[in-house]
C-alpha cells in the first residue's frame, strides 16, 4: 500500500508540472496575427473612366472668322469675277464695262448680250453672284434697237458711233473726241492710250477691233509731231 501511494503522488506531481508548463507557455507565446485572406473580395469597386484630353485646335480654327466674300454682281471687281471658272481678266473687264453702260444689271438675260457669255457660263456666274432686286422679267423689247458697232475711222467717228461699241461709256467717248480735238488728228490708234482712264485690256480686246486710222484722210499739213 505504501508503494502505491508513492506512485500516485509521483504521477500527480508530474501532471501538475506539465499543466504548469502548458500555462506558462500560453503566456509566453506572442499573439501572431493571421495572414490576410487571399480570397477575392465580392465587393464591387466602381472606377471612373479615364479622362481623355480634347484637342481644341480644330474647334478654334473652325470658329475663326473669314473675310466676307462679295456676291453682288453689280459691285464685283474684276478679280472677284475671275473666281468663276471660264472667266478670265478680259471677259471680267468686258462684263464690268457692259455693267457700267447699263448702269447695273437688272436681269440675268442682259449677261447673254456680252460676247463670251453663254447659257452654261451664265449658270456658273449666277451660282457665285446674284443680281440684287432682279426683275422678274427681262427688260422690255420695246427699247430702241441698238445698231451693232462696225469699224470706224478714228478721225471721223462720232460720239453716237462710239457708243455702239461694246463696253463704251459716255465718259470714254467724250475723252476720245476731246483728245482728237486737242491733237487735231490721230495718226494711229495707239494714241488712245494717252487717255489715263482707258484700260489696256479694253483697248486691245475691244477698241482695236472697231477703230482704225485711215492715213488717206489725213493731209500732210494735219500731221502733228
Amino acid at each position: 500500500m505504501k508503494h502505491s501511494s508513492h506512485s500516485w503522488l509521483w504521477l500527480t506531481g508530474i501532471s501538475l508540472i506539465l499543466i504548469a508548463a502548458m500555462i506558462t507557455q500560453s503566456y509566453l507565446t506572442p499573439n501572431i496575427p493571421l495572414p490576410p485572406s487571399t480570397k477575392p473580395s465580392t465587393d464591387t469597386v466602381t472606377t471612373a473612366p479615364p479622362v481623355i484630353p480634347t484637342d481644341t485646335t480644330a474647334d478654334s480654327n473652325s470658329m475663326s472668322t473669314t473675310p466676307d466674300v462679295n456676291h453682288n454682281l453689280n459691285t464685283a471687281a474684276a478679280d472677284e469675277l475671275t473666281r468663276v471658272a471660264g472667266i478670265g481678266e478680259v471677259l471680267a473687264n468686258r462684263i464690268i464695262a457692259y455693267r457700267s453702260q447699263l448702269g447695273g444689271f437688272t436681269h440675268r438675260s442682259q449677261l447673254l448680250e456680252i460676247d463670251g457669255v453663254g447659257p452654261v457660263l451664265l449658270d456658273q456666274l449666277l451660282a457665285e453672284f446674284e443680281i440684287p432686286n432682279e426683275q422678274l422679267s427681262a427688260p422690255s423689247t420695246d427699247a430702241p434697237i441698238v445698231i451693232p458697232a462696225g469699224r470706224y475711222d478714228l478721225n471721223q467717228v462720232t460720239k453716237e458711233e462710239l457708243l455702239r461699241i461694246q463696253g463704251m461709256s459716255q465718259e470714254l467717248a467724250d475723252q476720245i473726241i476731246a483728245l482728237r480735238e486737242l491733237i487735231h488728228y490721230y495718226t494711229n490708234v495707239y494714241e488712245l492710250m494717252y487717255i489715263e482712264s482707258l484700260s489696256g485690256v479694253y483697248f486691245e480686246e475691244v477698241l482695236k477691233q472697231h477703230l482704225y486710222v485711215n492715213s488717206d484722210t489725213i493731209s500732210q499739213e494735219s500731221f502733228h509731231p
